[in-house]
């Protein structure tokens, strides 16, 4: 049991270099975005089997999470605040399968959004990249994006 919901801890969207500490509201600024990973993880575990028919029970990996702005600074990070602001995390699911791909992924999030939220999140897609970001910021830029 995490200590932002069941499946996820706050130390999971530390800062990457861990140098700087989450912010004292972060469990407040980042709570919309873990419920959709919530549902999203629920989602993905109810529907997802590899070819063989074999249930997969498949997590949801942060590979950033909250970036503290001297961070960003230093690495020459652009962000319009969803991530320094402790609203957004770029997640991939856990593990590598085979029959599974980043797009497939960033669908089914989208689909997560239409179908099993009250709110809209933004939901973005880089076609190189291999992850997914999620924000509960919407009005903060666009809703939708996918592309290279």
């Amino acid at each position: 049991m995490g200590d932002l919901s069941e499946h996820f801890n706050s130390s999971e969207f530390r800062c990457h270099d861990n140098s700087f500490p989450l912010p004292d509201d972060f469990k407040d600024t980042i709570k919309d975005t873990v419920e959709f990973l919530e549902r999203l993880r629920g989602f993905m575990n109810f529907y997802i089997f590899d070819k063989t028919g074999v249930w997969l029970n498949i997590g949801i990996n942060i590979t950033s999470g909250y970036r503290h702005p001297e961070y960003m600074k230093r690495k020459d990070i652009k962000d319009s605040g969803n991530h320094s602001g402790g609203f957004a995390a770029d997640v991939t699911p856990v593990g590598k399968y085979k029959y599974f791909n980043y797009e497939d992924f960033y669908k089914m999030a989208v689909l997560v959004d239409r179908s099993y939220t009250t709110r809209p999140y933004r939901i973005g897609y880089y076609g190189r990249s291999q992850f997914v970001h999620i924000d509960c910021r919407y009005g903060h830029g666009r809703r939708r994006w996918s592309g290279n």
